[in-house]
Order: structure tokens, then C-alpha cells, then sequence
């Protein structure tokens, strides 16, 4: 019964395998949408790796191979979200596990720079942040600066929210 499997022999039909080898393609493809939509590789970098995995595929010359090689272009898509995942700050709720919501993205930004001047005024009398800085801030935050109207925007819904900012953009910003 406690055979080492090395000198197992077992016997699968070539229909099972064909079927195994079908959802490992779909598993494939999905982590493939999955890559494609939250932008960890595009245009190049994914079509050379679809292109190799499947000339890799194709090239093989038994069913086992191709099941192996298909398994392990899967583990390198995973590593591919695994990184990026790792790399990405995590989602943290702020003010004692409150999330912050609002019906705009307008909301959000004026929330951010409130929280933000907020740090950076600690212990200071006034601190000067203009709109400049604002576009910049929120450039980090999420990628890509605002347009200056939404910047600004942001910024008069900034001071609705803490009465205290004194909010006035920066001309030719």
C-alpha cells in the first residue's frame, strides 16, 4: 500500500488529461483578464508572454509536458499580481477604523487635502499649501494629477468641510 509513487504506473485516459489541460487554459486566461485589467503588464510585456507560453505549448511533445509548462507560466502570472500586490499600499481605514466615503471623487480629494494639512501643520502657527501642492499631493495619491478645475475644486470643498483653510489658487498653476 505504501508504495513510493516513482514506481506507481497509473493510467489516465487521454480525454481526462485533454480536460485538465482545457481548465488550466481557462485558468490561464483568467489570470491573464485579471494581469491585463488592474494594468500589472500591458501591451508588450503581455503579448511576449502570452506569445512565448504559447509557443512553449505548442512546441511540447507530450500531454504531461504541455500540463507542466501551462502550471508553470500560471505560477508566473501569479507572481506578476503577487509582486504588485506587494508593492501597492494597503487600503487602511483612518480616524479609529472609520472609512472615509463620499459621493464625489471631488469629496474624496477635499477630505485627503484637509487630512493632509492637517499632518503637515502640526505644530505650526499657519503653513502655506497652494494649489500647486495640491495637484502634486494628489498626483501621488492616485497616480495622475487632477485638472487644475478639479484641483481647485477640491480645494473650495476643502475649506467648506474645515472652516480654518483659507483656500485661494495659484494663478497660472
Amino acid at each position: 500500500m505504501n508504495e513510493p509513487l516513482a514506481d506507481a504506473i497509473l493510467e489516465i485516459p487521454a480525454s481526462e488529461l485533454q480536460h485538465f489541460f482545457d481548465d488550466l487554459i481557462l485558468t490561464f486566461n483568467s489570470l491573464n483578464d485579471l494581469i491585463k485589467d488592474n494594468g500589472i503588464l500591458r501591451g508588450r510585456e503581455l503579448a511576449e508572454l502570452n506569445q512565448k507560453a504559447s509557443h512553449a505549448v505548442k512546441a511540447a511533445q507530450s500531454p504531461i509536458e504541455k500540463l507542466l509548462l501551462l502550471n508553470a507560466f500560471i505560477r508566473q502570472q501569479i507572481g506578476h499580481v503577487g509582486r504588485t500586490l506587494k508593492t501597492r499600499p494597503p487600503a487602511t481605514p483612518t480616524d479609529q477604523g472609520v472609512i472615509r466615503q463620499a459621493i464625489t471623487k471631488i469629496g474624496l480629494r477635499a477630505l485627503a487635502i484637509v487630512e493632509h494639512v492637517k499632518t503637515i501643520a502640526e505644530g505650526k502657527k499657519e503653513v502655506a499649501f497652494n494649489s500647486s501642492q495640491t495637484r502634486d499631493f494628489l498626483a501621488g495619491r492616485e497616480g495622475k494629477a487632477p485638472s487644475r478645475r478639479d484641483t481647485i475644486r477640491a480645494l473650495k470643498r476643502a475649506e467648506k468641510i474645515c472652516p480654518a483653510l483659507a483656500c485661494k489658487p495659484t494663478p497660472g498653476d
